[in-house]
């Protein structure tokens, strides 16, 4: 089972293969404060840079669900839309 750094660290990277596909490398960030976790599951949140230093609401990302770490795999995915409702459902994501 990986520590909550080694999570952290499999999610930036993640973010940071995801971010030169979509040509924002270097222009997002995870959000450690709003991780949580959910059984074997790793949630974290991301957000543009602009938005989490300054809180730019202008620079805030919109649609983007968070990316989920498999605790003991390393696996990285986007969690889907059906996903992110039943997290919303349950208070731990807005």
């Amino acid at each position: 089972m990986l520590n909550r750094e080694s999570t952290l660290s499999k999610a930036r990277r993640f973010l940071e293969e995801k971010s030169k596909e979509w040509g924002k490398e270097g222009e997002l960030r995870i959000d450690p404060d709003a991780a949580f976790i959910d059984g074997t599951r790793f949630v974290v949140h991301y957000d543009s840079i602009a938005y989490l230093d300054h809180r730019d609401e202008r620079q805030k990302l919109g649609g983007n669900t968070p990316i989920e770490v498999d605790m003991s795999t390393g696996h990285c995915r986007l969690i889907d839309f059906e996903e992110a409702l039943n997290y919303m459902e349950r208070g731990l994501i807005q």
